[in-house]
């Protein structure tokens, strides 16, 4: 059994080796041997290149057929990079969202009323400031009604006969 990382190697060999015996079979056996018997066809007569033509015609497609599988590893590259990126957009733009402060505006509005004043004080032993929102004493009560609104003893009447 294979340590994991040597099994995530040998994977990735099996995948570029995959890739460039597809695209060797590509250019040798679809394209190269495809010309070769058209032009004995035409010719009419039974080709057979010489060894090193052979050798070079093998190497040449295994040269190409490398690169051909480097340049699809590159297109998913980029096409991958492209998404993620988007993506990156896409959350940058939700992050920016959720700093705006959706009562930042009505905190604005309801602070100029002067029924609320904004109080800030440094932090103590750390930088910052912390931001208080104190409601004024006189409207305390009022407010105390509005949030908590009281409930009023219901009378029940009975009746006894």
């Amino acid at each position: 059994m294979l340590p994991p990382q040597h099994s995530e190697e040998v994977r990735l060999v099996w995948e570029y080796v995959r890739a460039v015996a597809k695209y060797w079979w590509l250019v040798i056996v679809a394209l190269g041997l495809t010309w070769l018997d058209l032009a004995e066809r035409i010719f009419g007569t039974w080709y057979t290149p010489p060894l090193w033509a052979r050798i070079t015609a093998g190497v040449a497609g295994l040269t190409v057929a490398q690169f051909l599988a480097y340049r699809d590893l590159r297109k998913s590259e980029r096409a991958e990079l492209r998404h993620l990126n988007e993506r990156n957009a896409e959350l940058s733009s939700q992050a920016d969202l959720l700093k705006v402060r959706p009562y930042g505006h009505a905190h604005k509005e309801l602070a100029q009323t002067q029924l609320i004043n904004r109080i800030e004080r440094p932090k103590l032993g750390r930088a910052g400031i912390d931001s208080f929102w104190q409601v004024r004493p006189e409207f305390v009560d009022v407010l105390r009604d509005l949030l908590f609104p009281r409930r009023e003893q219901v009378q029940q009447n009975f009746f006894l006969s």
